[in-house]
């Protein structure tokens, strides 16, 4: 029975493996910390962080607007509520400029009564679609657990600090900030 048990436990691992590059919803985040879990499979948590990697879409969105619609209402309300969430712009106002990764960062702060108004107006005045909400949603939930699981098992923390070096600055700085808490 042992060897059974391993064998479907090594298919289980075996799949999860080969989904990690397609990381779509929570559940594939569930699934990957399963894997960790079940398997002590430090790739799992690679694949997890490397969620946050993957295209800023809604910063995108946010800069084609800002592009696109220079001198209207909609764009002088939308640099307003930028400024309002600590977004800084770039001088002729065409570009976000921040350190966090913005689409998991903005999920992530979605349950705070100050921010959720603020970015709800943000999505509905650059018209996001459908797929960057899920994004989002996919980043912030792999922020949240990142920020949780590093918070209770030091294997994970130093695994996390230990790839960051080898991303993006605003991966690393969104790392630092929000899953390690470091000042």
């Amino acid at each position: 029975m042992k060897r059974y048990k391993a064998s479907v436990l090594f298919i289980i691992c075996t799949y999860i493996a080969t989904a990690q590059s397609n990381i779509k919803t929570a559940k594939d985040l569930d699934m990957l910390w399963n894997q960790y879990f079940e398997c002590k499979d430090f790739s799992a948590i690679t694949a997890i962080v490397n969620v946050l990697e993957l295209d800023d879409q809604f910063r995108n969105e946010i800069n084609t607007f800002l592009c696109n619609n220079v001198g209207s209402n909609d764009v002088k309300r939308l640099i307003e509520l930028l400024k309002e969430m600590n977004f800084g712009l770039n001088t002729d106002n065409t570009n976000v400029v921040t350190d966090y990764n913005i689409d998991g960062v903005l999920f992530y702060l979605l349950s705070d009564n100050y921010f959720r108004p603020r970015i709800i107006e943000i999505t509905n005045i650059v018209g996001s679609k459908k797929s960057t909400f899920e994004m989002m949603k996919v980043k912030g939930a792999a922020i949240w657990s990142l920020q949780s699981n590093c918070g209770n098992h030091e294997e994970v923390y130093n695994h996390v600090e230990n790839i960051k070096s080898g991303l993006s600055k605003s991966t690393q700085y969104t790392i630092d900030k929000l899953i390690l808490h470091k000042k």
